[in-house]
């Protein structure tokens, strides 16, 4: 399974359990030009930033596909910053583990 996939079980699977929260991907990864890399750094783009967002509820998500693969140093560094403005991260290992962690989050916060 690739990490896009993984990504797309969890996005469905948060629209259908809890539409009540808008979850949104932030496309920081894969191959582009010199000119676009240039060009989307330029309007704000930053290397680190966690795949996935839901601001309703503060909760940040960076998608691995299994335990072999880590979070980037610039990963670790944009964790500590949400954490440090009263958000919360989590790493996801495949979507299994992203909604485990997603469902334990939300149970966490709500009566």
């Amino acid at each position: 399974m690739s990490e896009h996939l993984e990504q797309v079980r969890t996005v469905a699977w948060l629209r259908k359990e809890y539409p009540q929260y808008r979850v949104y991907a932030i496309p920081n990864g894969g191959k582009r030009s010199m000119n676009e890399a240039r060009k989307l750094k330029a309007e704000g783009v930053l290397k680190g930033v966690h795949d996935m967002h839901i601001p309703a509820i503060n909760l940040w998500v960076e998608m691995k596909v299994d335990s072999t693969k880590k979070p980037s140093k610039e990963q670790k560094e944009w964790g500590e910053y949400v954490e440090s403005i009263g958000h919360t991260w989590i790493l996801g290992l495949g979507f299994e583990d992203a909604k485990e962690k997603i469902q334990k989050y939300i149970d966490s916060i709500t009566p």
